[in-house]
């Protein structure tokens, strides 16, 4: 996420300062959604999902990569697959949700304080 200039000092965007929110709107529900998740996955996803919107982001930016939000390679296979789903998203990351026979990954597009869930990997087999 990268800092915005004002008046010659760099000062970090509005929104690291907002709450996490998150957005289901472009989520592709044809291969990778929330209904294709059982019902102990999804109490654990809505789960993290609540935990995380308790956070800013400049919050989230600080927990470690295991319990938050990475950041990935913007030319990463990830990357690449999101562009075209979550246009004006300049940033993807994803999560982890723990707990469930495999651990599920939550693929997202970051703009602005929104992230725009793109993809769930509920088998763990999407590379990024």
């Amino acid at each position: 996420m990268p800092l915005r200039e004002h008046g010659g000092l760099q000062e970090p965007p509005h929104y690291l300062e907002s709450k996490v929110r998150f957005s289901f709107s472009k989520c592709n529900t044809d291969n990778f959604c929330i209904r294709k998740l059982d019902t102990n996955e999804l109490e654990r996803f809505y789960t993290t999902l609540g935990k995380f919107e308790q956070y800013t982001w400049r919050d989230m930016r600080k927990l470690k990569r295991e319990k938050g939000l990475s950041i990935d390679k913007r030319d990463g296979n990830i990357s690449k697959l999101l562009e075209p789903q979550l246009p004006g998203c300049t940033t993807f990351g994803h999560f982890r949700v723990n707990g469930c026979s495999v651990n599920i990954r939550i693929f997202v597009g970051l703009n602005g304080d929104l992230a725009y869930v793109g993809l769930i990997d509920r088998t763990g087999k999407l590379q990024h």
